[in-house]
């Protein structure tokens, strides 16, 4: 929820421009080492797949992707709870407990045993690492885009959030790119075996840094301001905000859909006919333009306005639902980087400002709860989903219902965005 233009500006807004950029890169550094070791999991499924659960090649790619999926339900638990941590304990609180809860879950992976050692227990303790990462990325979305959202100053508050999506993206392009370089150094025997495991162990070591910085940060001003105005029986809760919630959900259904389908379900499906290390160049490459282009969007929305944008994203998925699935037969790993780069610019229209707009939802004494949970059933219900349920219709030769089923999330999406008010250059409600 905003505020008209020319009411006072959050303290947040005499922030130092020094004190500014140690915020904002403890946020957003920790948040890159989050979603390098989540996303290393969809890098690496098709590699480790057969290692954990046996069988053959697309029955354990279909185990894993169910696994991936798994995580996903853990999300708006931990949206919920974390969340809920967020607003009655602060966003520093937060930051450091999500990004503990992602070490532990990825050191998990990189020591879970193969099938041949353990049988199921293998695939047993990989869901459980996942369920652990599920909870804290779920906690995470909850806090670190909603603290660079609370920290910007209004006119700027587009540009400053949008580096939210610089951080995660750079998370997904370094799995991408340390699968690039030991699918060149090491044979594909040596990859399947055990060179998987070395970037979830990497991401459980850095994550220590993540620790440091976070725990290091100033807390947002807007949140303190909030907490000092409470008064006793105002405990921030979600239930007083159902329909709020339920829109989100609808207004995030498409993003979710569209892009762990880009990055997560067409390279690994392009891995079983093309090297594994023309897939990652070919996914780096198209993550690299797309992390630039994230800065560039969120300047835009501070000029033009987020709802322009948001639309023209729903538009460009409705009109590229069909093409976009039918990239799903990869031939060549030039059609692979261009149909992830095509998918990727029209998303940019909502990956740019997401935490600004959906901040702009929510007052700050239920904003971390609310987006937690919002955003995270959405991922769950239909981001987490939407590999597999395009690798089932693939096998059967369906996927022109995925391709309908994502145009009609455009259409839900769009409508949603028409309905909410512009809220650029106002200060967010506290």
């Amino acid at each position: 929820m905003v505020t008209s233009a020319s009411s006072t500006l959050p303290a947040t807004s005499g922030l130092s421009r020094k004190a500014l950029a140690r915020a904002v890169g403890a946020a957003t550094i920790g948040n890159a080492l989050e979603w390098f070791d989540w996303s290393t999991y969809s890098a690496f499924a098709a590699i480790f797949s057969l290692q954990i659960f046996g069988g053959h090649g697309g029955s354990a790619l279909l185990s894993a992707l169910a696994v991936f999926g798994v995580g996903f339900l853990m999300r708006p638990l931990g949206g919920a709870l974390i969340g809920a941590f967020a607003d009655r304990h602060g966003r520093r609180s937060a930051l450091v407990l999500s990004v503990v809860l992602m070490a532990a879950g990825s050191l998990l992976v990189g020591i879970t045993p193969t099938f041949a050692q353990a049988g199921m227990w293998a695939p047993a303790v990989l869901t459980l690492a996942r369920l652990i990462q599920g909870l804290s990325v779920g906690g995470d979305y909850g806090a670190s885009p909603i603290f660079l959202s609370e920290i910007a100053p209004p006119r700027h508050r587009g540009l400053v959030s949008s580096l939210h999506y610089v951080s995660l993206t750079f998370g997904l392009l370094a799995a991408s790119l340390l699968g690039w370089i030991l699918s060149a150094v090491l044979t594909r025997h040596e990859l399947a075996t055990w060179g998987w495991r070395i970037p979830f162990l990497l991401g459980a070591a850095a994550a220590l840094w993540g620790l440091y910085l976070r725990s290091s940060v100033q807390e947002s001003a807007l949140f303190v301001q909030a907490r000092s105005q409470e008064r006793p029986k105002d405990v921030p809760s979600a239930r007083r905000t159902p329909a709020l919630i339920l829109r989100v959900i609808g207004m995030t259904s498409l993003g979710s859909i569209a892009f762990w389908t880009i990055t997560s379900y067409l390279p690994n499906s392009a891995v079983h006919v093309l090297s594994a290390g023309s897939v990652f160049a070919a996914s780096s490459w198209a993550l690299l333009i797309f992390l630039a282009l994230q800065p560039a969007v969120g300047w835009l929305s501070d000029r033009i306005g987020r709802k322009p944008l948001l639309i023209s994203y729903s538009a460009g998925f409705l009109i590229l639902g069909y093409p976009l699935v039918a990239g799903v037969r990869i031939g060549s790993a030039g059609t692979l980087f261009w149909v992830m780069l095509l998918g990727l610019i029209v998303f940019s229209g909502y990956s740019a400002i997401s935490a600004a707009f959906l901040a702009e939802q929510f007052p700050t004494k239920t904003r971390s709860t609310g987006v937690g949970i919002a955003h995270n059933v959405s991922s769950a219900l239909f981001g987490g989903t939407a590999p597999y349920l395009l690798a089932k219709l693939d096998q059967s030769g369906d996927t022109a219902w995925f391709a309908g089923y994502v145009m009609a999330a455009a259409v839900v999406s769009g409508v949603l965005f028409l309905r909410i008010p512009e809220a650029r250059g106002k200060a967010l409600d506290s």
